[in-house]
């Protein structure tokens, strides 16, 4: 585990560096050594028990092989990108399914009576832990001082952690039977990997949607001054000169930058240049006339110092954006190929693209692997659930199978250009995901209703309270009475037992 958190920041498939793919295919073969060793323990303490030898002896064979291939993988990387790491992945998936084989066929493999069900509980808890603390990173981040703060950016910061509470409320609910069959376990456990997979996916993405809107909130702040700016020109009470709205652009800039600073140096002179191309708009073209055109202007004239403003105010808009987008870590810049640092008219048209695609893949992913986590949970609970069916259980999973595909289809919005931008753009996504998941949890948690079509005998009987409790492992009031009289009877079943052998003790030496 040490290795691969060593390794991670320099592992690339994109960008593969032979070390660094050699480095993780040693350690992959150092595991499956240890491994060996540790079977190789178990069966020497083992040895006199004839029926544990060959299926040990097969998972020593198998790691042993793994060990070989993984050795070997690692010389042949060399510098430049090739899709030989697949060989990581397919033959970690035949160890997968050669393991799960053995330990179906041989006891002594078997999953069955260990922690494992635990453990895969326990995992998904750390999953969860790990996405608070990512909640909590993204405030650090958006939080920099009192003015951060406002009713939008807490609500969804309130419903990032409320989420993933509710989510920690449905699985450990959906979590009723410890002691199922050995397949039925196998297949729990094995679910988990693209639960997990699911489940981090969504957490990244919905603590996006936090810092997204943050930029966004600060985006609407500095276009209303830009527009409030504008807006003092077509006043005829207000003197407007080209000066006081450059200062006046400036100053919101500036305002801006002081609570978040530029990434980049040359941001600011991307400002410069945008401010410096307004300055060439005459005072002249501020003064309103009743013909609609200032004085010193014609049409041909007025139209070419519209465009003046309109791209100078474009470009000063577009700086400010990629640079926000920067600050918090979504850097558009880096993904423009050529790009050294300098911000220019071309790179910042670029990186916009870049940025505002990746909102979109953020969106897209996020919802459907909400609705996949949500699938993958109720389908969790139906493999671990051995009784209690009812007419209205049918019915609530089915319910809960729609809303999770209803979550995965929220992500065709983004086709649409108009729709997207009408919901993508407000507060509201990552509060919707919470509020989809806390309708899920009131609905798992409804009473069954009365029967109606069915006689109440005929319906299978629902575990109850302590019938719950005891499955994981406690005891309540009645299950202590009975456990005392359960000691009482198999005490008097020994004194009678007692009775018998001396009986018959008396009767031999007679």
């Amino acid at each position: 585990m040490v290795g691969f958190a060593v390794i991670a920041p320099t592992f690339s498939l994109a960008d593969q560096k032979a070390q660094t793919f050699r480095t993780m295919s040693l350690i992959l073969m150092a595991s499956r050594l240890t491994m060996a060793a540790q079977y190789s323990s178990i069966m020497w303490h083992v040895r006199k028990f004839k029926n544990t030898n060959l299926p040990l002896a097969l998972m020593i064979g198998l790691n042993m092989v793994a060990a070989i291939v993984y050795l070997g993988v690692a010389f042949a990387f060399q510098d430049g990108n090739s899709s030989l790491f697949s060989v990581w992945y397919i033959f970690t998936g035949i160890e997968m399914i050669l393991t799960v084989s053995f330990s179906m066929r041989w006891k002594v493999l078997s999953f069955y009576g260990t922690h494992l069900v635990n453990r895969m509980s326990l995992l998904t808890y750390i999953f969860m832990g790990e996405g608070i603390i990512t909640v909590l990173s993204a405030v650090t981040k958006i939080v920099l001082n009192a003015n951060s703060w406002s009713s939008a950016t807490i609500g969804n910061v309130t419903a990032g952690i409320s989420t993933l509470y509710i989510i920690y409320m449905i699985y450990f609910d959906w979590r009723r039977q410890l002691n199922i069959s050995l397949v039925k376990q196998l297949s729990w456990s094995l679910l988990h990997f693209p639960f997990h997979l699911s489940l981090k996916l969504f957490v990244l993405g919905f603590t996006q949607f936090v810092i997204w809107w943050k930029v966004f909130e600060t985006q609407y702040s500095v276009q209303d001054q830009f527009v409030a700016s504008l807006a003092a020109g077509e006043d005829p009470n207000f003197n407007v000169t080209t000066s006081w709205l450059i200062n006046a652009l400036n100053t919101t800039v500036n305002d801006v930058f002081s609570t978040y600073v530029p990434k980049y140096y040359d941001t600011y002179l991307s400002i410069e240049d945008a401010l410096s191309d307004l300055s060439y708009i005459p005072d002249s073209f501020w003064l309103v006339t009743d013909t609609g055109i200032p004085e010193g202007f014609n049409e041909t004239t007025l139209n070419e110092t519209q465009l003046t403003l309109d791209l100078g105010i474009y470009d000063l808009w577009n700086a400010v954006e990629n640079s926000l987008f920067a600050t918090f870590n979504i850097n558009g810049f880096s993904s423009v190929s050529g790009f050294k640092g300098e911000v220019t008219y071309e790179v910042n048209e670029k990186a916009s693209e870049v940025n505002w695609g990746k909102f979109r893949l953020v969106f897209v992913y996020a919802y459907v692997a909400a609705g996949i986590t949500l699938i993958l949970m109720n389908t969790l609970f139906i493999v671990s659930r051995t009784r209690g069916w009812t007419p209205f259980n049918y019915l609530r999973k089915a319910i809960n199978y729609a809303i999770g595909l209803g979550l995965c289809l929220v992500s065709l919005v983004s086709l649409n250009d108009e729709h997207a931008a009408a919901f993508e753009g407000t507060p509201w996504p990552l509060p919707t995901l919470c509020l989809t998941f806390f309708v899920v949890l009131i609905l798992n948690h409804l009473p069954q209703p009365p029967p109606i079509f069915f006689k109440k005998k005929e319906v299978a009987a629902e575990a109850k309270g302590w019938d719950v409790v005891k499955e994981m492992g406690f005891r309540g009031k009645t299950s202590d009475e009975a456990l005392v009289t359960e000691q009482k009877a198999s005490s008097g079943e020994t004194q009678v037992r007692h009775s018998d052998v001396e009986t018959a003790y008396q009767g031999a030496g007679r």
